[in-house]
């Protein structure tokens, strides 16, 4: 049997350009874990913006002891906060050298390429990729692309999504038929 034939190939979902107003703007579906934008259903986004704030938070990690000599790691955080002039987000890479991101400071321009994730009402940026901007004209570039974009009306109304509560059991169970009587 041929292994190349049976190889699972992985979808993986393309980085939309966008400004972070549209991210923060959007209506998030927490059944399927999607953002709902102007540029449709999103579950990527590739946006440029400055590095206003920049911390590292240390956090611990609760994973299976494998029985390795130190079972309690820790894991470092680096929390960036963007702005792109229409909005803010946090933006965070998880588990990381912090030595490895030192090149990033405040006032960078940075390019990001992340999943938007919303817990609670908490939003924020998880960093895939993240690279400084030297360039001047690369922002024009990526500005010219999404505002031609929302100009060609190449563009969505923002689906509603109706995120429910899971319903409460205990109202539609009926006690009194749940036991029969011998």
């Amino acid at each position: 049997m041929n292994q190349m034939s049976e190889r699972t190939s992985f979808k993986r979902f393309p980085a939309i350009h966008c400004w972070i107003k549209h991210i923060t703007e959007s209506e998030y579906d927490e059944k399927k874990n999607i953002f709902h934008t102007i540029f449709g259903k999103v579950k990527r986004v590739r946006v440029i913006g400055t590095i206003i704030e920049k911390s590292e938070e240390i956090t611990e990690v609760d994973d299976y002891n494998f029985g390795l000599e130190d079972d309690t790691k820790e894991n470092v955080q680096l929390i960036f906060k963007l702005d792109d002039g229409t909005s803010l987000i946090r933006a965070i890479i998880d588990t990381v050298d912090p030595e490895n991101y030192r090149k990033f400071s405040l006032g960078n321009i940075v390019d990001v390429v992340g999943r938007p994730r919303k817990i609670d009402d908490n939003l924020s940026l998880w960093i895939e990729i993240i690279r400084k901007v030297e360039e001047p004209n690369y922002i024009l570039l990526r500005e010219a692309e999404i505002i031609k974009k929302i100009q060609s009306g190449d563009i969505q109304d923002i689906e509603v999504v109706a995120n429910e509560e899971p319903d409460n059991l205990s109202k539609k169970i009926d006690v009194n038929n749940l036991f029969e009587e011998n």
